[in-house]
């Protein structure tokens, strides 16, 4: 079944409840899914639920649905993941991560700017219905927060401390990511752009107590880094 998005979505909403559908969800559940009144279809509001509903009226650009019943998916008590990565030179790469990286569920992603970023702009609007359309096609019910672009040293000033950070740095040979960060623990991972992070930026990461690890063996590709990172993170912390 397919899956819509909706920000008029609360778990503590009374139900049944009517909402409207947005144009571009109108349009995609009647044009595209061809769904008529009284069918039914699930929605998510993208903070770890899914609804179930049934079609009420079937009219672009004002569909509506009736909501019967919520569903929390998310286990909330699961360690979170923020992920900072540089923008990238080929803006095809960077928004194939993160499609990727919304697909696999990921908490918060950064977009950031370091001293060797080629291409330091990014249509942010883009970037959220890309990750909409990730979200959808995946099933999933968890929209990640979208920050940036952001300087390297202001994403380093403004990070929650609370969290666990690491440096993905390719000098580094002795400290791997999973050996060196704990389990259940809400983790920060930056990524560097092509070129790896300058010396100053890594100094200035382990000043604020950042740890320079390395992802393996290889040298991998930042958007492969970048999603190397949540796929640990999931396994290691048993995030099926």
């Amino acid at each position: 079944m397919q899956v819509f998005y909706s920000d008029q979505l609360s778990p503590a909403m009374v139900l049944p409840a009517r909402i409207k559908l947005n144009d571009e969800e109108s349009h995609h559940a009647i044009k595209s899914m061809r769904l008529k009144n009284g069918d039914s279809l699930i929605l998510t509001d993208g903070k770890g639920y899914h609804y179930k509903a049934m079609m009420a009226a079937s009219a672009i650009p004002n569909a509506e649905v009736i909501v019967n019943e919520v569903r929390q998916v998310k286990d909330f008590d699961k360690p979170h993941l923020h992920l900072a990565i540089s923008l990238l030179k080929n803006p095809d790469r960077l928004e194939w991560m993160l499609e990727k990286a919304v697909e696999l569920e990921i908490d918060e992603i950064s977009f950031i700017i370091c001293e060797r970023t080629e291409k330091p702009s990014v249509n942010m609007e883009r970037m959220k219905r890309i990750a909409i359309a990730a979200l959808k096609q995946s099933m999933g019910a968890c929209l990640p927060n979208i920050y940036g672009p952001l300087l390297f040293d202001e994403f380093l000033e403004n990070y929650n401390p609370r969290w666990r950070g690491f440096i993905a740095w390719c000098e580094e040979r002795n400290n791997i990511l999973w050996e060196v960060c704990p389990q259940n623990t809400d983790i920060v991972v930056i990524i560097g752009p092509e070129g790896d992070f300058s010396n100053r930026e890594v100094n200035k990461a382990i000043s604020k107590g950042f740890v320079p690890v390395n992802l393996g063996r290889k040298r991998l590709r930042a958007e492969t880094a970048g999603l190397t990172s949540i796929m640990w993170f999931h396994l290691f912390n048993k995030i099926y």
